[in-house]
C-alpha cells in the first residue's frame, strides 16, 4: 500500500461477493470502487441496507469517488447507481440562500 501511496496510484476497492479478498485503503486523491454483487458475483442487486453503507464510506472519504457497479444481471448496475447517487444527495446540505427563501415570512 505504501508504494501506492507513495506514487498516488488508486488502491481499487472491489467487492467480489467474497470471491476474491476484500480490502480498504485510500491511496491516491480519489477513491475507485468496483461493486460486482455482494452476494453473487454480478447478478446480485445490493440492498438498500448496502447501498448506504456504501454511501456512508463515499462521504467518510470525502474525495472524488468513482464507483463502477458490475452487477448487470437483470440491470441491477444502472438501479444500484442511481440509488446511491440519490442516497449522496441527499447528505448535500441546503445552499443557505435556499433555507433563507424557506424561512422568508410571506
Amino acid at each position: 500500500m505504501a508504494r501506492l501511496e507513495k506514487r498516488r496510484i488508486a488502491f481499487c476497492i472491489s467487492d467480489t461477493a467474497g470471491r476474491y479478498p476484500y480490502g480498504e485503503a485510500v491511496t491516491a486523491d480519489f477513491v475507485y470502487i468496483r461493486l460486482h454483487g455482494s452476494q453473487k458475483l454480478y447478478v446480485s442487486e445490493y440492498t438498500e441496507e448496502e447501498l448506504h453503507t456504501w454511501a456512508q464510506k463515499i462521504r467518510k472519504w470525502d474525495k472524488d469517488t468513482y464507483v463502477y457497479f458490475d452487477n448487470d444481471f437483470a440491470g441491477h448496475a444502472p438501479k444500484n447507481a442511481a440509488r446511491v447517487k440519490e442516497i449522496l444527495a441527499s447528505f448535500m446540505p441546503v445552499p443557505r440562500v435556499i433555507i433563507k427563501e424557506l424561512e422568508r415570512p410571506e
